[in-house]
């Protein structure tokens, strides 16, 4: 398990979040691996970047935009999508509303 993820005191005990999650990585990392973040957020995005390091948004800045953009795009639809879903439950919906 990768040791930085795992070593939070407690982490048996805890209830993994659900949410929606993006995790970012790069190729090489030793640090983020799916099946350790899976644990604690298993409704997680990992995002591996190649030919990055540490520094993802400073080495390769055009693709980490994207992928954020892309996650957020994404959390706004399905939460807008959802909420208009629970608010149109048991309205009768017409083309041309009198």
């Amino acid at each position: 398990m990768a040791p930085n993820i795992i070593a939070f005191p407690g982490v048996e005990q805890s209830t993994p979040f659900t949410g929606k999650t993006l995790f970012l990585a790069d190729e090489d990392s030793g640090y983020v691996k799916a099946d350790d973040v899976s644990i604690l957020f298993p409704e997680a995005t990992l995002s591996v970047i190649a030919n990055a390091g540490h520094w993802l948004h400073v080495q390769q800045p055009g693709f980490f935009i994207e992928q954020v953009e892309k996650f957020f795009v994404g959390w706004v639809s399905d939460s807008v999508t959802q909420h208009l879903q629970l608010r149109c439950v048991g309205l009768r919906l017409s083309p041309n509303p009198t």
